[in-house]
């Protein structure tokens, strides 16, 4: 029994590692509107997000998770959509949206 403390709390100390989300696993929830490759007009109203560069990419994505940005309607679509990704998922999703190409 005496083992499992130490194997617990390795467990919690390395938890955080494995829980953070590639971003080409955090783009499959965006794949419906946008498209594989990002090229795809979401809903006829959005621009092209592929190739996009990251700071852009993480300005938007981090005003409309805030609910402070609304383009074309898609504010609290955008908001939801986000809602339970942390600042490090989307900086890993903004990374990866700039990659497609």
């Amino acid at each position: 029994m005496n083992f499992l403390k130490p194997l617990f709390l390795t467990f919690l100390l390395t938890f955080p590692l494995f829980a953070q989300e590639s971003g080409e696993i955090l783009y499959q929830r965006c794949v419906p509107c946008h498209g594989e490759n990002g090229r795809k007009v979401a809903l006829g109203k959005s621009s092209i997000i592929g190739g996009q560069s990251h700071d852009l990419l993480i300005q938007k994505l981090t005003a409309y998770q805030e609910g402070t940005l609304s383009i074309k309607g898609m504010g609290r679509l955008m908001q939801a959509q986000l809602r339970d990704y942390t600042y490090r998922d989307l900086e890993n999703l903004s990374r990866y949206i700039e990659s497609l190409h």
